[in-house]
């Protein structure tokens, strides 16, 4: 260590202090990247620590005023060191802070979990690149990330714990740490509810959520409020194991893994199966969740690119569970060849196979040879359609194309293979397609070409048999080709890639803001604004209402008179493609809250205006926002003026409030006698207080003591005290004039005769600058005198 005058010592509890021999200080080191393990010096250190305090405390019990100057510079003295050693230990000591912070983050936990489903918790990657987590790992679990793992940019990575009580309910405290051992993100937590998660919002505060989004973005509602609308159903609530089959898998593709990896799935029931809650996990416990719109047909295939990475060589175990976390089918394999799948013949058992055969029923080289040795029609290898120019800039002919990709391991040779359009014309093919390459077809000027307007393509072997399909619906934009993209989608691409895997734009992220509660004639503000795209197109939105209201700004609102479920959609669209989001809101009766109107100052001492207030008691078990309440004031019933409270009041449970007139709502009692009603956002009275006096004095309450309202006059000291300092105002010097700030006044006066300040009212919580000048004004005023 530089300073000679701090000892570090660390014991064998990990924890570290930096002790000043010169003063006596001690300073607690956290993450300290030294430690000193022996006993021995410890304990010898301590010893000098406790004799070190026991001189230090008898100096200052014996201390005169003579010392006071000497303890001064001490002091000084002390200060300068100690930011001296804090510098030095936040450069050489101290490694608490990674590279990574704010990069990746601990974005939703589920330390309660319902009965029948596991632990987990999920991360999230705030940057636009990959991030390798190999080595990192979660303090307060026993969580190691493994070798390769990473977490993809603007993407979630949800962790399945092995066990089911890593994470206490009752309250924990779990971090991220890098490589290094360095913090990246931490969660903490009390009192887990059953079922729900411990979800970051935004601005990186957490709150619990009775919806979880493992895998997804989070969406605060209230509880009642259902999330995003989940359009499609399965009228099948109880699924059977092998319901869904894992039935073809490709961990080890040629070239490289990544984007390329695929898992093929078969629907043996009779009815179409949606995946809305349905989730994969390999041995990694990295956990792949569908998407609410992924469907498999009945008797029918259909692959999907996992969002975890299949083990090449090692041993390797799929799973594949329902809403409710029951296994519907598990797989195992080891050491897997490049460019081989793992694929399930017609007695159930795997074997590895060079024919891919995604969304076929699985094919084998042996069957090839003996169907070929007997005669039989010679099966050939699948290729795919994967990217079509229909409607090129300007004059169409001679310029269309279409791509086709072999995603085997040997070339495949197109002699008599066809493309047939929708009007049923064939195309013949020649040439060859390489191993993991592409092929492009280029179609001249003559009798074949593409529609702009609701063209299909079908890819035809040398059998006649039909090897891919595509529609292509609606009308094609001039320009843009029709692509294939990873997960097996079609979309709309300006980049246009023949011959070479294929690039889209960068889809809008959408990030929504709803109201947590909506009640009848209400307005709800609708914020969209915070939806991001990558490659800073700029962005259209559409609002869509049922009775199909519309509106186009990015942030809204909209007001629903009749309670009920309403389903709103979100459109935004980049000038390229766009995106939808589906969900519903509930509005609902107004609760009956018990809040209730406990006080009034109809007369304050002196001027009226913003010192007359209302006191609330909240007498529920819950903490209550006025926010939107109504007070409706006046001399009798049908002669009522109507305020709204405009900013947002918490009243905890149990607790009082006193709201000031023009502190969130500007209000007028009158002196004679009046009615002061409370009423919810609805309009709906929740508490009306009637009061009258033939003469109500200043400072005197109309206050609730038990089931009786009283009359209750302040202090006489504090009244006379009061009215006293405004008989001396007009001898007082004014620092600083009187001001309407946001919500309240103040003033600051001096009294010259006796040199101090007086009458110093509630200062400006919003008008700091003000509130400071008045302040330091007042000094000079002091020092002056």
């Amino acid at each position: 260590m530089k300073n000679k005058n701090w000892l570090l010592i660390g014991g064998a509890t990990g924890l570290f202090l930096l002790f000043n021999l010169f003063s006596g200080k001690i300073v607690l080191a956290d993450d300290c990247v030294f430690q000193i393990s022996d006993d021995r010096v410890e304990a010898v250190l301590e010893k000098m620590i406790g004799e070190k305090l026991e001189r230090i405390i008898e100096r200052r019990l014996a201390e005169t005023d003579q010392d006071i100057q000497k303890d001064d510079e001490e002091i000084e003295k002390l200060e300068a060191e100690l930011a001296e050693m804090e510098e030095l230990s936040a450069k050489e000591l101290l490694t608490d802070e990674s590279s990574y912070v704010n990069k990746v983050v601990i974005n939703e936990v589920m330390p309660n979990p319902l009965s029948d489903k596991s632990e987990w918790i999920e991360l999230y990657n705030n940057t636009d690149q990959d991030i390798s987590l190999e080595n990192w790992f979660i303090f307060g679990t026993n969580f190691v990330f493994i070798e390769g793992q990473i977490i993809n940019a603007g993407e979630y990575l949800l962790i399945d714990l092995e066990s089911s009580s890593q994470l206490t309910n009752t309250g924990e405290k779990i971090i991220l740490k890098d490589s290094l051992g360095a913090e990246v993100s931490s969660v903490e937590w009390k009192n887990a509810k059953k079922g729900e998660s411990w979800a970051r919002k935004p601005n990186g505060v957490y709150e619990w959520v009775l919806d979880p989004t493992p895998g997804g973005e989070n969406i605060f509602l209230e509880p009642e409020d259902p999330t995003e609308e989940q359009t499609n159903t399965n009228p099948q609530t109880t699924f059977q194991f092998n319901d869904i089959i894992i039935n073809e898998l490709l961990p080890n593709p040629v070239g490289s893994d990544t984007g390329s990896e695929w898992i093929e799935l078969y629907n043996s029931t009779d009815q179409e199966i949606y995946f809305d809650g349905w989730t994969m996990r390999d041995t990694s416990k990295v956990r792949h969740v569908f998407p609410s719109d992924f469907s498999v047909p009945a008797k029918e295939y259909r692959y999907f690119l996992p969002k975890f990475s299949l083990n090449n060589s090692g041993e390797e175990k799929v799973t594949l569970f329902d809403p409710t976390g029951k296994i519907i089918d598990e797989v195992n394999y080891s050491d897997a060849p490049e460019g081989e799948s793992w694929a399930r013949n017609k007695d159930g058992e795997f074997n590895w196979t060079k024919i891919l055969t995604p969304e076929e029923e699985n094919r084998f080289e042996e069957e090839a040879e003996q169907e070929q040795e007997g005669g039989e029609l010679k099966k050939y290898p699948s290729l795919i359609l994967s990217e079509v120019l229909s409607n090129p800039d300007g004059v169409d002919s001679g310029k269309e194309w279409i791509e086709i990709f072999n995603p085997q391991i040997e070339a495949i040779q197109l002699d008599d293979w066809k493309i047939e359009n929708g009007s049923g014309k064939k195309y013949l093919l020649s040439g060859e397609v390489k191993a993991g390459d592409y092929f492009v077809v280029n179609l001249k000027a003559g009798d074949f070409s593409l529609r702009n307007t609701d063209e299909e393509l079908k890819l035809i072997d040398p059998n006649g048999e039909r090897v891919d399909q595509i529609s292509i619906e609606g009308i094609a934009p001039s320009g843009k080709s029709f692509a294939q993209a990873k997960g097996g989608d079609w979309r709309w691409t300006r980049y246009l890639t023949p011959g070479q895997e294929n690039r889209f734009n960068q889809l809008p992220k959408i990030k929504i803001s709803v109201p947590k509660r909506l009640y009848p004639g209400e307005y709800g503000i609708f914020d969209a604004s915070k939806t991001k795209d990558a490659d800073g197109d700029k962005l259209k939105f559409a609002w869509i209402w049922e009775e199909d209201k519309k509106s186009y700004q990015a942030k809204t609102r909209r007001k629903f008179e009749e309670k009920g479920n309403y389903k709103i959609i979100l459109k935004v669209n980049d000038g390229t493609d766009e995106v939808e989001k589906n969900f519903r809101v509930k509005v609902s009766d107004f609760p009956k809250e018990e809040v209730r109107v406990i006080g009034l100052l109809p007369n304050p001492v002196g001027v009226d205006s913003g010192r007359e207030k209302i006191v609330f008691k909240n007498n529920s078990d819950k903490n209550i926002d006025l926010l939107n309440w109504q007070l409706a004031l006046g001399g009798g019933e049908g002669n009522l003026s109507v305020r709204k409270i405009n900013k947002p009041i918490i009243i905890k449970a149990g607790e009082v409030f006193e709201l000031y007139s023009g502190d969130g709502c500007r209000f007028s009692l009158n002196n004679s006698g009046g009615i002061v009603e409370l009423r919810y956002p609805d309009g709906k009275e929740a508490d009306q207080v009637e009061y009258s006096k033939e003469k109500i004095e200043e400072g005197e309450s109309y206050v609730l003591v038990g089931e009786n309202w009283i009359w209750k006059k302040e202090k006489e000291d504090q009244l006379a005290g009061e009215k006293e300092q405004r008989r001396n105002e007009e001898k007082n010097e004014l620092i600083s004039s009187s001001e309407e700030a946001t919500w309240r006044w103040w003033e600051v006066t001096h009294n010259q005769l006796e040199g101090i300040c007086e009458g110093v009212e509630r200062l400006s919580y919003d008008n700091w600058k003000d509130r400071n000048a008045a302040y330091f004004r007042f000094l000079k005023f002091k020092i002056n005198d």
